[in-house]
Order: C-alpha cells, then sequence, then structure tokens
C-alpha cells in the first residue's frame, strides 16, 4: 500500500515558502539611525582651527595695547605732502615731551619735508630710505620723545647728505632738507 503524502507534506524538489514576515523583536531596526561619529581627523583639525584663531586673537590684542589708539600717528603708505601724523594729537603722556602737541610750525615743516622728498630727483630705493626716516621721525614727534627726535633728524640729515654725495639725490634737494631739519630742531629745542 503506498502512501499518499499528507496535506502538510510536499513533494520532492518543491522550496517551502517563506513564513511572512512580522514585527516582533527589539524595535533597534526601526529606530532613528544614530548619527556618525565623527573622525578624529576632523576633531583635530578643529583643535588646530582653533588655536590658530586665538594665536590671532592674542597677537591682535597685544599689537592694539601696544601702540597709542589715537588713530593718527600712522603715516599714510603713499606719504602724501599734504598729510601729516604730527597734525593728530598725542595721547601718551608717559615720556617728557618738548611741546605738548606739536604746533602747526612744525607740522608745516614736516609736511614741507613730504614736499620735498616728492619732488626730489632721487631713485625709487633712496626715496622709500629718505621717506621711512622721515616716517620714523614724525612717530618721535608725536610721542614726544627728544631723544629719538634728535636721533632721527640727524640720521635724515646724514642720508641726505650721504645721496647727495653719492649722486643718488640732487644737490638742491639735499640742501633744501638739511635747512628743513635744522629748522625743526630750532622749532623743538632738540
Amino acid at each position: 500500500a503506498a502512501s499518499r503524502p499528507g496535506a502538510g507534506a510536499y513533494a520532492g524538489g518543491v522550496a517551502r515558502p517563506p513564513s511572512p514576515p512580522t514585527m516582533v523583536g527589539r524595535g533597534d531596526e526601526f529606530a532613528a539611525p544614530e548619527p556618525p561619529a565623527r573622525s578624529r581627523r576632523t576633531i583635530a583639525a578643529m583643535m588646530v582651527t582653533g588655536g590658530v584663531l586665538a594665536v590671532l586673537l592674542g597677537i591682535m590684542l597685544a599689537y592694539s595695547l601696544s601702540s597709542p589708539f589715537d588713530g593718527g600717528d600712522a603715516a599714510p603708505p603713499n606719504g602724501g605732502a599734504g598729510t601729516s601724523a604730527a597734525e593728530a594729537s598725542p595721547t601718551e603722556a608717559e615720556s617728557p615731551s618738548p611741546s605738548p602737541s606739536p604746533s602747526p610750525d612744525v607740522s608745516s615743516i614736516v609736511g614741507q619735508l613730504d614736499a620735498v622728498i616728492d619732488n626730489a630727483q632721487v631713485n625709487g630705493k633712496r626715496e622709500r630710505d629718505l621717506r621711512n626716516r622721515l616716517n620714523e621721525l614724525r612717530e618721535a614727534i608725536n610721542r614726544g620723545d627728544a631723544g629719538r627726535i634728535r636721533d632721527r633728524i640727524n640720521s635724515l640729515k646724514e642720508k641726505a647728505e650721504d645721496f647727495a654725495d653719492d649722486g643718488d639725490l640732487d644737490q638742491q634737494s639735499a640742501d633744501q632738507i638739511v635747512s628743513l631739519l635744522d629748522q625743526l630742531e630750532d622749532q623743538l629745542g632738540v
């Protein structure tokens, strides 16, 4: 007697159908995914950027605290003849000054020096040297530092005479610079 397969039996070679999906389980697979953890590179990059910003902030703070905050003692980059940092009132009173504030005559003389250097027949490198020395003189006048004023005047005189001797500056301009610096010395009493 051959037996027949039962109701739950399958014929050979037929796969059993999969069970229907159910939602039974812990529920973790249905929760919102967690954000990925930041990589160490990202954290390191943020730390380096923060450190650089902190250093730059410290440098800017130190610079702003070390220089007078009157806004007028910085010479313009082109050194225009009509502008003069000597016209700004100095804010520092720690060092003794030859005069409380530069008089109009002092400002006028410094402006004339600017004009002479602008109009002088001098090569570019020598002109920049004269202009830098004049800007240093302006700063010394604004700070009222008599010793530095005297040094800057002497330095500017020597350079003008040396450049004229070397043929890098016309003699007339050199004579005008020395004459104006003599007037400035008399005016400031240094």
